[in-house]
C-alpha cells in the first residue's frame, strides 16, 4: 500500500498528464484504513482539487469509491468526467477493511437505491472483479469466473438496458 496525502505535487502533476492527454485514470482511494482512521474528507478533497486543476479529467474511482449511495450521488454530480466501478460484495464483514459499503444483499441484487441510480446514470459505472492477474496464485482464474458470475447476478437485478451499458458498453467506449 502507498499512501500519500492528495496534493503531493508529482502524484497532481501525473494526473495533469493523463488529462492533458484525454486517457483515463483509476483512481483506487479508501474511505477508512483497515485500523479505523477515516479518510473520507481526504479522498473527497482529492476529487475536488484534482477535477478544479483539471476539470476534464476522466477518473474512475475504484469500488464505487468504498462509500455510501447518498456520497456517490453527490460526487457523480459534482465532476462529469467521473465514473464508478463496482464489485460484488458477497460477505457482511471483511476482515481488511471496516467501512467497506457493499452495493448488492447476500442474494447478489442490488440494493434499491443504488439499482435506482445505476439505472439513472448508468453511463457512469462500470463492472469490475478485483481479480489481481498479476497474482494467479492467490486469485486463479476460477476466481475471476466466480466473480464475473457475481456480477452478471447484481446487473441481473436491474433494466438490462442499464445493465448492458454498465456490463459492457461503457468500458468499449471509454
Amino acid at each position: 500500500v502507498i499512501s500519500y496525502p492528495p496534493n503531493f505535487e508529482p502524484f497532481v502533476k501525473l494526473i495533469g498528464v493523463a488529462a492533458a492527454n484525454d486517457v483515463w485514470v483509476i483512481l483506487h482511494a479508501e474511505p477508512m484504513t483497515p485500523d479505523g482512521e477515516s479518510c473520507e474528507a481526504r479522498v473527497f478533497g482529492a476529487l475536488a482539487l484534482l477535477y478544479a486543476r483539471y476539470p476534464r479529467l476522466k477518473l474512475i474511482l475504484a469500488h464505487s469509491g468504498m462509500t455510501n449511495v447518498a456520497n456517490a450521488r453527490r460526487i457523480l454530480g459534482l465532476y462529469p468526467g467521473l465514473v464508478l466501478d463496482f464489485k460484488t460484495i458477497h460477505r457482511k464483514k471483511h476482515k481488511h477493511w471496516r467501512n467497506l459499503e457493499p452495493i448488492n444483499d447476500s442474494s447478489l441484487r442490488l440494493f434499491e437505491d443504488w439499482a435506482k441510480l445505476m439505472e439513472e446514470m448508468p453511463d457512469r459505472f462500470i463492472a469490475e472483479t478485483d481479480a489481481k492477474f498479476g497474482r494467479i496464485s492467490r486469485y486463479p482464474l476460477s476466481r475471476y469466473d466466480t466473480e464475473t458470475g457475481r456480477l452478471r447476478a447484481v446487473l441481473g437485478s436491474i433494466d438490462p438496458k442499464a445493465a448492458r451499458m454498465i456490463a459492457f458498453d461503457n468500458a468499449a467506449r471509454m
